[in-house]
């Protein structure tokens, strides 16, 4: 029932992917899970999960890069634990060890439903 959710893996194995400098470039992050989360909420998605989700992403916006980095790491693993890996991202129950790239899972492409994510330049 993670369908709701899915759409977040391609921005954050976006930002993974590109290190810091994909990470700098993640804004919206915080309206874009809100948007998901409020969509899961709805469609009666595990309340306790989508709580996790939202806890991971909070205050990202206003974060140090080192933060960020940690709290897309974070929301990367509570997503997994949900049926939704993020391919390549760090497992933070492995001890911070990298996920197999190009994983089983793989996200369907964003629908146009709720907000996407602005890269900067």
């Amino acid at each position: 029932m993670a369908s709701e959710i899915e759409p977040l893996a391609a921005p954050l194995r976006f930002a993974l992917n590109g290190g810091e400098a994909g990470i700098a470039k993640l804004r919206g992050l915080e309206a874009l899970v809100a948007g998901r989360v409020a969509a899961a909420r709805a469609a009666g998605e595990d309340a306790g999960w989508l709580t996790r989700i939202e806890a991971a992403v909070r205050g990202f916006e206003a974060a140090s890069p080192a933060q960020r980095l940690r709290q897309v790491q974070r929301l990367a693993a509570v997503l997994a634990e949900g049926g939704v890996p993020v391919a390549g991202a760090v497992d933070v129950a492995a001890g911070g060890q990298p996920s197999e790239p190009g994983g089983a899972a793989v996200a369907r492409p964003a629908s146009g439903r709720g907000a996407r994510p602005r890269l900067g330049r």
